[in-house]
């Protein structure tokens, strides 16, 4: 029926947000945890700029847009934070080895 194949495809986008959410969770956390000994604003900016990444990615996919641009442009906000978030937690580490 309608009603049924409307559910799956919801629960369907509903696993697809909950799992790349799970990839990417504990590298950003991490990430931002390290980088925020040092640079805690910039640090909190990207977190926010990915949770925003995140929240284009989920609303594009809880309307059943699948591959549209508005779920990409949030894949690559979420990317580009991750790397940014990735690299800032890099510098943390060097600066808190060196001792400055």
């Amino acid at each position: 029926t309608k009603d049924a194949a409307n559910d799956a495809l919801d629960l369907n986008g509903t696993r697809r947000i909950h799992e790349v959410t799970q990839e990417s969770i504990t590298t950003i956390l991490v990430t931002t945890l390290v980088a925020g000994l040092r640079f805690p604003v910039a640090s909190s900016i990207i977190g926010v700029v990915n949770l925003f990444g995140r929240w284009i990615f989920a609303s594009a996919i809880g309307r059943n847009m699948g591959a549209t641009n508005a779920r990409r442009t949030g894949e690559a906000i979420n990317t580009v934070s991750i790397l940014g978030q990735i690299l800032l937690a890099f510098a943390a580490g060097v600066r808190l080895y060196r001792g400055k």
